[in-house]
């Protein structure tokens, strides 16, 4: 249910529209609506304290927002005063913000650091011992460096450039670092330098060399070294994090509240700023639940006198598109609130289609999967996620809507008779009731495919007459006619068929088609000359449905594929054998073909109700404007 809103423009003497907006900013309950300056209305404009009171705060959302984001702080903030001087508040941040950037700034560099140091100390670990004797070689020199072990054939083309270059008077040595990488070292005649370096500079071959504080140190101490800084370093790493979290536990919330309470000054500023004025009075136009009025009223009263008067505009029936809404509804439907919140809301005036939403999309589920004892098991679990999360608002609604959904399901279970599938038939426990009824059978594909297609024709018109209504209350003669035409046109249809294979009597023939001539011509003069072909596109949209009744085929027969898996491992009678079966059928193949099978319960009938359903009434061309009101989020 869409609740009642109340228009109000809100007009006061120029020079309290500061204190006006504050009255109205702690209310919370005010949505304001943007209004265009006019010929002498103007937009406010703010005076010079107010102006760098707005400079101050923006300052302090940006530092604000730099440390709790330095800080990585995603908790609550914590109750506090309002700071009596915001520039000294400033002052301080930009202090402690600097400490908070050199903290950052030490952990980026030893994180950096490490990671070069792990980079290299395996590769020099692994060609020291070799490196060490050709250090003091005058008449050797060695080049190492790192390869992927994907590139070994460009390795060993190197290895042979080389060989020919200097004439044989190379060695190569390589060894494995891990599954990614491998270090290499070439050994060549120091004649040979500048012909070795000079291949590999070309072939953009970097040297393996030790950092620069290392690079004067022998091969074996550089080694040690590398070593000593790898052991210690992950230490000093967590103890500059624990600094920062040490921090952001301690200030994290009260920096939390000054941002919401920053946010919340920058709010009232760009309200007087966006405040329709004119030379000497204020005005303001808002729109709050029709039962918050008299509230709103008593506040200015209370808190101005006669200085600010409000008046109540009427919304008119073309009003919707800029009035914003609130739902509101019983606790069994608002859960399903949750599956229109992925779109914008309904338009205000129009109906709300969530109740219709919570009875249809249960039903399908249930009759799609129709099982009682996976309609149990999942109802159990329901229950269970609904009294542990009751706190959370999402797993509260999820759980709502699963455990309507399990009921439907044990529902349409009794009347198919199956309890993992025929499990509880052949045990003489349930039994569908009547043969009709039995989705094993072939004799019941008529009845359930007509029972499917009868929830088409359910929803279809239910969604015309939801558009018939909202086009009467808009007074909108084209939505009043263009329903009643698509009605009038799919009656005509069955009628006509009912007429051909008998339901009805041929004399119905001839008004039946006169009837859908006359809608057709309805629909083309509305729509055009597509509209007789959009009578059949709704046709279309009932024989949609059937897939209700396919993917319920394909439920029963998954259960009754794991029965026969389970009776499968059993055939040979042994106990312990039937016992297996038995076991493996009801904790690995049902739960797992239900797993299996249960998104298709969930998209099929959601798709229904988008598309089937919701383009009836025309939802997504006539779109609703979200409630936001104008509210405080740091406190006063």
């Amino acid at each position: 249910m869409i609740v009642a809103m109340s228009r109000v423009l809100i007009v006061g003497p120029k020079i309290i529209s500061s204190e006006v907006i504050r009255s109205l900013h702690k209310m919370g309950r005010l949505h304001i609506a943007q209004a265009k300056p006019q010929g002498l209305i103007r937009h406010g404009e703010l005076d010079a304290e107010e102006a760098q009171l707005k400079h101050t705060m923006e300052r302090l959302q940006q530092e604000l927002d730099g440390l709790l984001t330095l800080m990585g702080f995603h908790g609550r903030p914590v109750k506090t005063a309002l700071p009596s001087d915001w520039e000294k508040l400033l002052a301080d941040l930009i202090v402690q913000r600097a400490e908070i950037n050199q903290l950052v700034k030490q952990k980026l560099d030893l994180g950096d650091e490490l990671a070069l140091v792990e980079n290299y100390r395996a590769a020099f670990e692994a060609l020291s011992p070799l490196m060490s004797k050709l250090e003091s070689s005058r008449r050797i020199k060695a080049f190492g460096f790192i390869a992927r072990v994907s590139e070994i054939s460009a390795v060993e083309a190197l290895h042979k450039e080389l060989k020919k270059l200097t004439e044989g008077r190379i060695e190569f040595y390589s060894r494995q670092l891990d599954d990614s990488k491998m270090a290499v070292l070439v050994a060549f005649h120091v004649n040979d330098a500048e012909k070795v370096r000079g291949l590999f500079a070309k072939a953009g071959v970097n040297e393996l060399k030790l950092p620069s504080a290392m690079a004067s140190l022998g091969m074996a101490e550089a080694v040690s070294q590398l070593k000593e800084k790898s052991r210690q370093l992950p230490g000093l790493i967590a103890q500059t994090n624990n600094k920062i979290k040490d921090i952001s536990g301690q200030e994290g919330p009260l920096f939390e509240s000054y941002r919401r309470m920053v946010r919340d000054e920058l709010g009232r500023l760009q309200a007087k700023e966006e405040l329709p004025e004119g030379r000497l009075a204020f005005y303001l136009q808002g729109y709050l639940p029709a039962e918050d009025l008299p509230t709103l009223k008593e506040l200015l009263h209370d808190n101005f006198a006669d200085k600010v008067s409000i008046k109540e505009l009427a919304i008119g029936p073309h009003d919707g598109g800029k009035t914003p809404v609130i739902l509101k509804n019983n606790p069994l439907v608002k859960p399903f609130e949750m599956l229109l919140s992925i779109f914008t809301p309904p338009q205000y005036g129009s109906i709300d289609p969530t109740p219709f939403i919570a009875i249809f999309f249960p039903i399908y589920f249930g009759f799609i999967i129709g099982d009682v004892g996976y309609g149990a098991i999942m109802g159990l679990l329901s229950l269970f996620f609904f009294f542990k999360f009751k706190e959370k608002e999402i797993f509260r609604s999820l759980s709502t809507i699963f455990i309507l959904c399990s009921f439907w399901t044990i529902v349409f279970g009794v009347i198919f008779g199956e309890l993992f599938g025929e499990v509880g038939e052949h045990l003489h426990i349930i039994q569908p009731i009547t043969e009709n009824f039995n989705r094993m059978k072939k004799g019941s594909v008529f009845l359930l495919l007509g029972i499917s297609l009868a929830f088409g024709v359910i929803q279809v018109f239910t969604g015309f007459i939801i558009a018939l209504v909202n086009g009467i209350r808009q007074k909108d003669r084209h939505h009043i006619l263009e329903p009643i035409a698509f009605m009038t046109g799919l009656l005509s249809i069955f009628g006509i068929i009912a007429c051909f294979i008998g339901i009805l009597p041929k004399v119905l023939l001839l008004p039946g088609i006169i009837l859908f001539a006359a809608s057709t011509g309805m629909m083309a003069y509305l729509v055009g000359v597509a509209g007789p072909i959009e009578i059949f596109g709704a046709v279309g949209n009932i024989l949609s449905y059937a897939r209700l009744f396919a993917i319920g085929l394909s439920a029963v027969y998954l259960a009754f594929a794991a029965n026969k898996l389970g009776s499968l491992i059993g055939v040979s009678g042994k106990l312990w054998a039937v016992i297996l079966g038995s076991v493996l059928a009801a904790l690995v193949f049902h739960p797992l073909f239900f797993a299996i099978g249960l998104i298709s319960p969930i998209v099929q009938p959601a798709r229904l109700q988008f598309v089937e359903f919701f383009t009836k009434f025309k939802y997504f061309d006539n779109p609703g404007k979200p409630y936001k009101p104008f509210k405080t989020i740091g406190g006063d």
